[in-house]
């Protein structure tokens, strides 16, 4: 099993630490997986000494990078209310489903400064 590479004790601690870095954003059964799937790539690596190191640092860049890309869902009025505020609007997609919004005013007015 590539996960051997770290004894039980030590990838506990892996999990703990990161499950307590993302509460809120990944569930534990995330951060689990995520370690499984950068440890099967470290399987057939050659020498062991810095897998850990290099897995946690892979691992927090995974969850990272999923952090930062996470859709928002909000109910349509609400959603709708916000974009308003923007000078956007939704645009429908197949069924009724909202895809992308629309476009933002050449003047911007209205806008909040950035």
């Amino acid at each position: 099993m590539p996960e051997a590479l770290l004894d039980d004790q030590e990838r506990e601690r892996l999990r703990a630490r990161l499950v307590v870095r993302y509460a809120g954003v990944h569930g534990p059964e995330r951060v689990r997986e995520v370690i499984a799937e950068v440890y099967r790539g470290f399987a057939g690596a050659r020498v062991h000494t810095y897998v850990p190191v290099l897995a946690e640092r892979a691992v927090r860049e995974i969850l990272d990078a999923e952090a930062r890309t996470r859709t928002v869902r909000l109910p349509r009025r609400a959603a709708e209310e916000t974009l308003a505020g923007a000078g956007m609007s939704i645009k429908d997609g197949p069924g009724g489903s909202a895809t992308q919004c629309g476009e933002v005013p050449d003047d911007r007015s209205g806008l909040p400064a950035a």
